[in-house]
């Protein structure tokens, strides 16, 4: 998240109310934060002028001419940051829901802590800050792990869709879980993958689903923990399919098989590649224009060969 604001009642209300009423009860850390940045439009008395070090003495440049910065450590620029840095981690310190908060310092010299090794007045104002410890047992928040769903995509082709998703459960997950569901129908379990089995910890997996009539195809996963808790079920992806396209196909092209051959011809010169119904990419097919190319000692079953369903 992202606050541009200078009043600390203002942030440290919205920290609280974000805290216990969208963030689930979780307190929160502030991984930086300062009186605006070189981007911000807040009023500063002295916008330009020359760069001066913590005790506002002159810091001119190796060629020995001073150097003029947009809002520079001058006195009246330094009284501004002193004021409003001791009111920020004053709100700080009495948010209940913030237990800790890191100060970004390199964002031109009127909002420093620090130049040139020396702390500057704000930044003594900081350091001589003390602070209530940053754990408070009335906004404890103790985690619970689950196990998530994936975030599955779908693309649809002419026999078939893919059914994709990335794994990151890692080492934590034993297993997804792949439902189906055709038009209104119930919804059916046709594929568990297993971790080192079925699929790789971390990495990208993908099925292929071809249609068995013309309807509409919805998918939903859950994955399964090591120690065997389910996940919630993944969003919804649904595809409209029409039933397997049987070789001779048009447009010359045509693919058939029998006895562990699938054949593939083609008018024109193609990369065809042969799918398992799985999703396992079977063979890559390099078919010349106007001639038969054959895949060979292909298993009895169901392949997706250029879109096209065909059963040996």
């Amino acid at each position: 998240m992202y606050w541009n604001n200078q009043d600390p009642a203002w942030l440290t209300g919205e920290i609280s109310r974000l805290c216990r009423d969208v963030y689930g009860g979780r307190p929160m850390w502030i991984t930086e934060w300062n009186n605006g940045a070189n981007w911000t439009h807040e009023y500063w008395p002295d916008a330009r002028g020359k760069r001066l070090d913590a005790e506002f003495n002159n810091m001119p440049g190796s060629d020995g001419r001073d150097t003029i910065v947009d809002r520079p450590h001058t006195p009246a620029n330094s009284a501004v940051q002193v004021k409003w840095l001791g009111e920020m981690i004053k709100a700080f310190d009495e948010c209940d829901w913030l237990e800790r908060h890191s100060f970004y310092n390199w964002v031109e010299d009127a909002r420093s802590v620090e130049l040139g090794g020396k702390l500057t007045p704000a930044g003594e104002v900081f350091a001589a800050f003390r602070s209530r410890p940053g754990f408070n047992r009335n906004t404890e928040y103790v985690h619970r792990w689950h196990i998530a769903p994936p975030f599955p995509q779908l693309h649809a082709y002419t026999a078939y869709c893919e059914l994709k998703w990335y794994d990151h459960n890692g080492e934590t997950g034993d297993s997804y879980t792949v439902e189906q569901r055709i038009d209104n129908g119930p919804w059916e379990t046709i594929r568990v993958l297993v971790r080192d089995v079925d699929y790789t910890a971390g990495k990208n997996k993908r099925i292929l689903v071809y249609y068995d009539k013309t309807a509409r195809y919805s998918f939903r996963i859950k994955a399964t923990s090591y120690k065997g808790d389910d996940s919630c079920w993944s969003r919804v992806v649904s595809c409209n399919g029409t039933s397997g396209v049987s070789a001779p196909v048009a447009d010359g092209f045509r693919v058939s098989a029998s006895d562990g051959v699938i054949r593939v011809f083609s008018e024109k010169s193609l990369e065809c590649p042969v799918y398992a119904a799985d999703g396992r990419l079977v063979r890559v097919l390099d078919v010349p224009a106007g001639e038969e190319c054959q895949a060979i000692d292909i298993p009895r079953g169901v392949y997706i060969v250029c879109g096209v369903k065909v059963v040996i």
